[in-house]
C-alpha cells in the first residue's frame, strides 16, 4: 500500500509520514520543489493526504484531487474544514475525508489526543484513518464540517485572537516582553509562552488561522461588545459591577442563561 504526502517534509505532514512509516506504509512525502514527482506518484498511492499551510490549502487541493483515483482516498489535515472539504468533493472523484487532529507536530503519543473526523465522502479509507489513529490511542471527534468551524471560532479564533490583542497592547505601550518576564507572575509567564509561539515562532499560521474562520466578524463583533461590557462595569461603581458581571458570565459558562446586557 502507497501513501502520498503533500506537504510531507515539515510540520504536521512530516509528523504522519513519520506515523505511517512506523506502521509499515510505503509512503512518499512531497514538498514545493517536488511538484513533478508528485504528479506521477499520486494515480499510484491508495490514500493521499494533504498537509499545506490553511492559506493555500484550496488552491493545491484543487491540484491534487484530479489525480487521485476513484476508490483512493483523499484527505487534508487542515485546522478549518468546511471549505476543504468541498473543495475535494467537487474537485476528485475519490474517497473524501477531513482531518484536524487537535495537537501540534511535536507529540511524542497519541494517546489521549483529540482527532476531529468530517465525512466527506464514502466509508472504507474514513475506517482506515480512523483506525490508524484510534490503534495508538487517540480519542476520534466526528462532526459536520460546519459545526467544527464554527467551534473552532469560539475555541481557536477567539483564543487566539485574545492573544493578539495582549501582544498589541504591550507593543503600543512600549513594553518589552524580556524585561517584563523579569518581575512576572506565572500567569503572565504562560501568557508570554503563548506570546512568543503567536508573534515569533508562527505568525504566518495564527493570523490565517483568525483571519480564514468564517465566523471571522461574529467572533470580532462578540469580542468587541464583550469589552464594551467590562468598560461600562468598570467605569459604574468599579470593583462591585464587575463582580457582578464576572459572576453572570460563570453562571452562563456553566450552562445558565447570560442576564441582559
Amino acid at each position: 500500500m502507497e501513501i502520498g504526502i503533500v506537504g510531507g517534509t515539515r510540520g504536521m505532514g512530516r509528523w504522519l509520514a513519520r506515523v505511517l512509516f512506523q506502521e509499515g506504509y510505503t509512503v512518499h512525502a512531497w514538498g514545493r520543489s517536488e511538484e513533478r514527482e508528485m504528479e506521477e506518484r499520486i494515480p499510484s498511492c491508495q490514500v493521499v493526504f494533504v498537509s499545506v499551510p490553511l492559506e493555500v490549502v484550496s488552491e493545491v487541493l484543487e491540484k491534487v484531487g484530479p489525480m487521485v483515483k476513484r476508490g483512493s482516498g483523499l484527505m487534508d489535515l487542515s485546522s478549518l474544514k468546511e471549505e476543504p472539504v468541498a473543495t475535494m468533493l467537487k474537485c476528485s472523484s475519490s474517497e473524501v475525508v477531513g482531518i484536524h487532529p487537535l495537537f501540534g507536530p511535536k507529540v511524542r503519543s497519541l494517546k489521549g489526543k483529540k482527532v476531529v473526523f468530517c465525512r466527506g465522502r464514502g466509508e472504507k479509507w474514513l475506517g482506515w484513518a480512523k483506525n490508524l489513529f484510534e490503534k495508538r490511542g487517540a480519542r476520534i471527534l466526528e462532526m459536520d464540517p460546519g459545526e467544527h468551524d464554527w467551534k473552532m471560532a469560539k475555541i481557536q479564533l477567539l483564543t487566539h485572537l485574545n492573544t493578539m490583542v495582549l501582544g498589541v497592547s504591550l507593543g503600543e505601550l512600549g513594553e518589552s516582553l524580556v524585561e517584563l518576564l523579569d518581575i512576572s507572575t506565572p500567569v503572565f509567564e504562560r501568557k508570554a509562552r503563548m506570546l512568543r509561539r503567536v508573534f515569533w515562532e508562527n505568525p504566518g499560521l495564527y493570523s490565517a488561522l483568525v483571519a480564514m474562520n468564517p465566523h471571522l466578524s461574529r467572533i470580532l463583533e462578540v469580542y468587541t461588545s464583550a469589552l464594551g461590557r467590562i468598560s461600562r462595569a468598570l467605569g459604574q461603581n468599579g470593583p462591585e459591577k464587575l463582580r457582578s458581571l464576572m459572576e453572570d458570565t460563570r453562571r452562563a459558562l456553566e450552562g445558565g442563561p447570560l442576564r441582559a446586557k
